[in-house]
C-alpha cells in the first residue's frame, strides 16, 4: 500500500475553500485544463486509455473553436494517472493536480466496478448550480472512450457542451420532462420543440414511425415518441438541442453582430431548462457574459493549430506537514483545543498508513517531531507528546511556512516537495517577519497545496488568500468549540486521504455534538454506526473542567469502562478516546458522567456545568462483491460547499449539502447545516432541501440547497452539514446519478446500458462534515433588503375553455429569498407576437389575472395568503378578454412588504373554442294554400342565440 506522510506544523487559516479547477482562458486557449483518471479504472482492462483521451480532446479541441465563433481551445491539458497504474518515464510528479479537484473525471458510474467497454458510456456535467455560475466537474466514465460504443462518434462533439454547462453554467435547450410539443404564437400551432427554428426536425416512434399529432390542440402523440433532427447542410445551431447530427455545430444566439445568420437564433419560447433558468437568454449571450469575454476579452483569432499540448503526471504518496501555532494569543482554550484536535488526527495516522511529522512556530518555528509512521501506540503518543504545551512568543506565519516545507523537502532526498500539503492552523495575525508575502516565491516554486484553519475571528485572512492562490481547502474553527476544530481537521483527513472514491482507510464522520455535564448527572445519547460503516471506530469525548466518566455501550450489550484496553485517557488534554477495531453495526450507547467528589455532588449551581463535545467516525467496511444489491455495495458520503466564500451583504450564500452512494443520488433524506455564527449568539439550524426550486435548481439530483438568509453579523461562520435517514426512508435510482438529472442520456446510452433501472433503499445512515469558511461583510440591520426568490418551476397544468381560466402550480418561495412566507403573488398574462415580446422584456405590461376563489378547492392558493417556502401552491386564475385559439403566456412575481421576486418562468396555454349541444325550439304554423311556416330558435353557451325561418 502507498505510504502517507503527514508533518503537522502548528497555524490557522480561515475557512474551507472549495477549489474547482484552475483551468484559464489566456489569449484563447484553455491552460491548466485537468483530466483525472480515478483508481478504480483499471490500466489492464482499458489499455488504450491515455491513447484515445488524446485523439478525443484533441477533436474535441477543433469542435470548442467552431462552437466558440474562434475564440477558444484547449491549448494545455494535463492529464492525472491513477496511483494504482504503472510507473512510466514520461509521468511527472503530480503537484496540485488531484482527482477530486480535476475537470474532468474519469470512473465507472456505479458501485461496482464494471468490466472493460461493459457499462455505461456516459458523459456528466456534475452540480446543481444558478445559471452562468460554475459547477463543479464533468464526469466521465471509461467506456464512453471505446469504438465499440454507440455514443463514441459524437464524443468530441459532447465534450464541448459538457464544458459550457460545467464552466458558463448553461443548460440543454431540449424540452424539460416528457414534453415535446410547444405552441408556436406566431404560427398559432403546436411544433416540436427545436432550437433553433431552422432545423427540420420530426417525431418518430422507437421503430421510427412517425408520430402524428394535432396541430391545433397538441393532442394526440403517443408515449414513447422523440424528436429526430435532419441533418443540416450549412453549419447551424444548437449543440445544446441536438450534437449527434453532421452539421449542427453552434450555440444558439440572441441575434445582433454575433449571429451568422437565422440558422443559429435562439428560440425563447420552449419550456427548455435554458429558457427557464436563464429566463429565455440565448446560450452564448450567458456565456459571453462570463469573464473569459466580458468586453470583448478574448475576440475570434485565427489559431493555426488548435491541437492540445498533452503532460501526462502521476500523484505520489502523501506528504503533508500540519503546522501549528503556539504564539502567545494561543494561550489557555486555544491551546487545548488545538491539542485535543491533533490528537484526534494522530488517532486516525494508521487509518491512513502514513508519517507524521509536527512543526510549531512562534517568532520561530521549530521541528518537534521528524516523520514518523504512527501505526503502532508507542509512535502515537511520541507524536502527542511532540504537541505544543505552553504558548509564548509572536506570531511569524511565514517562519512555519519555512520549516514546513523544509520537512517535506526532506521526505523526497532534498529535491523539490512537489504536491506535498501543509496544513496550517492560526489564531492570529502575522506580527513578525518572515510574513506570508516575504516567502512567496519559496512557495510557489516548491509546488506544495497549503489547506489552512483559521481558529477564531482574529485569524489572518492571508491563509485565506494563500489555500486558494496553491490550490488547497480553507476552514474555520471556532474558540467557542472544540467541536469546529475536531470537525475541520477530521474532513481534512478525509478528503486528503481517498479524494476519488471511498477507501478503506478514510474516515467517514457519523456524529458531532456537544452536550452539557451538570454535577453529579449523567447524559446519555446514541450513535448509529450503519452497516457499511464500523473498522477501527473512534470515539472521543473532551471536556472543559472537570474529568468525565464515558460508559460506551455496543449493540449487543459490552460496555466499554475505564478499565477496557480500547479505552485512552488524556488528562492534561482532557480528552477520552475509545477505539473498537471491529464495531457491530446498531445504536451504540453512550453514557457521560462528572466526576465529583462526594462531597460536592449535592451542589447545583449553573455555573459549575460544563461543555462536552462528542465526536464518532470510522471506516468502511469491505462489502461481499456477491451481494447483488447496489445500496448494500457503497458507503454514503456527504459534502458541504457554498456558491460564495466571502459575501458583502445584502448578496446571500447558497449552501449545498450534496449525498451521494458512489455515483448515484441519495434521495428523500433529512438534510440540515448547523451554522456557527460569529458574534456568539445562539447557532442556528438551516434546511436545505432538493426539491427543485427556490436555490435548488433540479431536483432529486442528490444536491440539497438552500439561500442563508440569517445572518447575525460581520464576520467568519462555521457549516456543518448533517444528514441522515431512517430505514426505508432514503433511497437511490440508478437512473438518477448524483448531480445530474438522469443517467440515461440518449439513446446511445439505453442501448449500452449493462443492468436494468433498479431502485433500492438505503441503509439507515448519519453523516456530518465541515463544509467552508464563510466571511460575511458589509452586513447591516434595518430596512429588508432580500426579496423573493425566483420562482423556477411554474407549470400550467390544466387549460379550461369553459370559464376561461388556467390552473397554476408552482412551489411556494419566501418573504427572505426561500425562507419564511411571502406576503402575496402577482399573476399577469399577455398575446399577440407583439404583446408577448414586450410582456417578457417588462413584466408590468401584462394584464392581472383574476384568482378564481368560486373555483378554487379547498386547500387552493389565494392570491394574498401564500404557504410557506417549499410548500406546493395550486390556483385556478381567470384571464379577461380571451379569444379563441390565440396563445396566452403567463408568468408570476412573489412579494414581502416591500420587495418583489424576479418574474418566474413563463408558461403558455391556449383556449380552444368548446361547442355545446344545441337547443331547438321549434313552432309549426298551418297557412293556407297548403304552406306550413316552420319557426325555431338556437341556443347555445358557446355562440350567439339566433332566430332562423
Amino acid at each position: 500500500m502507498a505510504r502517507f506522510y503527514i508533518i503537522l506544523a502548528v497555524l490557522l487559516s480561515c475557512g474551507l475553500h472549495h477549489a474547482l479547477g484552475s483551468a484559464r482562458l489566456i489569449n484563447n486557449g484553455y491552460e491548466d485544463v485537468v483530466i483525472a483518471i480515478s483508481n478504480s479504472v483499471s490500466e489492464r482492462q482499458f489499455p488504450n486509455l491515455l491513447d484515445q483521451i488524446q485523439r478525443i480532446f484533441t477533436e474535441s479541441s477543433s469542435r470548442l473553436y467552431t462552437a466558440f465563433r474562434r475564440r477558444a481551445y484547449f491549448r494545455y491539458i494535463t492529464i492525472v494517472i491513477p496511483r494504482s497504474w504503472e510507473d512510466n518515464a514520461k509521468y511527472e510528479p503530480a503537484t496540485k493536480q488531484s482527482f477530486h479537484t480535476a475537470d474532468f473525471r474519469i470512473d465507472h458510474d456505479t458501485v461496482s466496478i464494471n468490466g472493460k467497454c461493459s457499462g455505461r458510456a456516459l458523459v456528466r456535467t456534475i452540480g446543481g448550480y444558478q445559471c452562468g455560475k460554475s459547477n463543479d466537474y464533468i464526469e466521465m466514465t471509461p467506456n464512453s472512450f471505446c469504438p465499440s460504443n454507440g455514443a463514441f462518434p459524437f464524443l468530441g462533439k459532447n465534450i464541448v457542451r459538457q464544458w459550457a454547462r460545467y464552466r458558463y453554467g448553461i443548460y440543454d435547450e431540449e424540452s424539460k420532462g416528457s414534453k415535446l410539443l410547444y405552441r408556436d404564437h406566431e404560427e398559432n400551432r403546436f411544433k416540436p420543440i427545436q432550437c433553433s427554428r431552422s432545423l427540420k426536425v420530426h417525431i418518430v416512434d422507437m421503430y421510427n414511425k412517425t408520430c402524428s399529432y394535432n396541430p391545433v390542440s397538441g393532442s394526440g402523440l403517443k408515449v414513447g415518441c422523440r424528436i429526430v433532427v435532419a441533418r443540416s447542410s450549412l453549419a447551424a445551431g444548437s449543440i445544446m438541442y441536438e450534437y449527434r447530427v453532421d452539421g449542427i455545430e453552434h450555440f444558439c444566439d440572441d441575434g445582433g453582430k454575433d449571429a451568422a445568420n437565422a440558422r443559429t437564433r435562439h428560440n425563447p419560447i420552449p419550456s427548455t431548462y435554458q429558457n427557464i433558468y436563464c429566463d429565455s437568454k440565448s446560450v452564448w449571450t450567458v456565456i459571453k457574459r462570463h469573464p473569459d469575454f466580458v468586453n470583448d476579452k478574448n475576440p475570434p483569432a485565427n489559431i493555426r493549430s488548435t491541437i492540445p499540448k498533452f503532460r501526462f503526471v502521476k500523484s505520489e504518496p502523501l506528504r503533508i506537514a500540519m503546522v501549528l501555532d503556539k504564539s502567545g494569543s494561543m494561550s489557555g482554550r486555544n491551546m487545548q483545543l488545538l491539542s485535543q484536535a491533533a490528537i484526534n488526527v494522530i488517532a486516525q495516522s494508521r487509518n491512513f498508513d502514513g508519517k507524521l511529522g509536527i512543526v510549531t512556530f512562534s517568532t520561530n518555528a521549530t521541528v518537534t517531531c521528524p516523520l514518523t509512521a504512527g501505526e503502532s501506540d508507542q509512535e502515537k503518543n511520541k507524536l502527542i507528546n511532540c504537541l505544543p504545551s505552553e504558548a509564548e512568543g509572536e506570531t511569524s506565519i511565514g517562519s512555519g511556512i519555512l520549516k514546513g516545507i523544509e520537512l517535506l523537502r526532506k521526505s523526497k532526498d532534498g529535491r523539490k516537495p512537489s504536491g506535498g500539503h501543509l496544513i496550517v492552523m492560526s489564531d492570529g495575525q502575522e506580527n513578525y517577519r518572515p510574513y506570508i508575502e516575504n516567502i512567496m516565491t519559496n512557495i510557489t516554486e516548491n509546488e506544495i497545496v497549503i489547506t489552512s484553519i483559521s481558529l477564531g475571528q482574529h485569524a489572518s485572512e492571508n491563509l485565506e488568500d494563500l489555500s486558494k492562490l496553491t490550490g488547497g481547502l480553507s476552514y474555520f474553527a471556532s474558540t467557542n468549540s472544540t467541536l469546529t476544530l475536531i470537525n475541520a481537521f477530521t474532513t481534512i483527513v478525509s478528503n486528503l486521504v481517498g479524494p476519488d472514491n471511498i477507501k478503506y482507510t478514510t474516515p467517514i464522520q457519523i456524529y458531532s455534538e456537544e452536550v452539557i455535564a451538570r454535577p453529579g448527572k449523567s447524559y446519555r445519547d446514541s450513535a448509529l454506526l450503519d452497516r457499511s460503516i464500523g473498522d477501527n471506530a473512534q470515539f472521543t469525548f473532551t471536556w472543559e473542567l472537570r474529568q468525565i466518566n464515558v460508559i460506551l455501550t455496543s449493540p449487543l450489550g459490552i460496555n466499554y469502562t475505564s478499565t477496557s484496553p480500547e479505552y485512552t485517557v488524556y488528562k492534561q488534554q482532557k480528552l477520552i478516546r475509545i477505539t473498537i477495531a471491529k464495531a457491530q453495526s446498531g445504536r451504540w450507547k453512550y453514557t457521560i458522567e462528572d466526576k465529583l467528589s462526594r462531597q460536592m455532588r449535592d451542589l447545583r449551581a449553573i455555573d459549575q456545568s460544563q461543555s462536552v463535545s462528542v465526536t464518532v467516525s470510522a471506516l468502511s467496511k469491505a462489502q461481499s462483491s456477491n451481494n447483488e444489491s447496489i445500496a448494500a455495495k457503497g458507503v454514503v458520503t456527504i459534502e458541504v460547499k457554498l456558491n460564495k466564500e466571502k459575501i458583502q451583504y445584502p448578496d446571500v450564500p447558497i449552501v449545498y449539502v450534496e449525498v451521494k452512494l458512489g455515483h448515484l443520488a441519495v434521495l428523500n433524506c433529512s438534510a440540515v447545516v448547523k451554522v456557527t455564527v460569529p458574534n456568539q449568539s445562539k447557532n442556528y439550524i438551516l434546511r436545505v432541501r432538493d426539491d427543485g426550486a427556490g436555490a435548488d435548481i433540479t431536483a432529486n439530483d442528490g444536491i440539497y440547497s438552500a439561500y442563508m438568509t440569517k445572518l447575525d453579523g460581520n464576520g467568519r461562520y462555521a457549516l456543518l452539514g448533517m444528514v441522515n435517514a431512517n430505514a426505508n426512508q432514503s433511497y437511490i435510482d440508478t437512473n438518477y446519478n448524483f448531480g445530474a438529472r438522469n443517467t440515461i442520456d440518449n439513446q446511445a446510452d439505453i442501448k449500452n446500458s449493462s443492468s436494468a433501472r433498479q431502485i433500492e433503499y438505503v441503509y439507515a445512515f448519519s453523516r456530518v462534515k465541515s463544509g467552508p469558511l464563510l466571511e460575511v461583510s458589509h452586513y447591516s440591520l434595518g430596512t429588508d433588503q432580500l426579496p423573493p426568490a425566483r420562482i423556477h418551476d411554474l407549470l400550467a397544468i390544466e387549460t379550461i375553455s369553459k370559464n376561461k381560466s388556467v390552473i397554476l402550480k408552482w412551489t411556494a418561495t419566501g418573504n427572505d429569498l426561500d425562507q419564511g412566507t411571502a406576503e402575496g403573488y402577482e399573476i399577469r398574462y399577455a398575446s399577440t407576437s407583439l404583446e408577448l415580446e414586450q410582456f417578457r422584456n417588462n413584466f408590468a405590461t401584462g394584464q392581472i389575472a383574476s384568482f378564481q376563489s368560486l373555483l378554487a378547492t379547498p386547500n387552493a392558493t389565494n392570491v394574498t395568503k401564500p404557504k410557506p417556502a417549499g410548500s406546493t401552491e395550486e390556483m385556478i386564475v381567470a384571464l379577461d378578454e380571451v379569444k379563441y385559439g390565440r396563445t396566452y403566456m403567463i408568468g408570476l412575481i412573489a412579494y414581502d412588504k416591500s420587495l418583489q421576486s424576479k418574474v418566474s418562468n413563463y408558461v403558455y396555454g391556449v383556449f380552444q373554442h368548446v361547442f355545446q349541444p344545441f337547443q331547438f325550439q321549434i313552432k309549426i304554423e298551418h297557412h293556407h294554400l297548403g304552406i306550413l311556416k316552420i319557426s325555431w330558435k338556437t341556443a347555445c353557451s358557446s355562440c350567439t342565440n339566433s332566430i332562423g325561418k
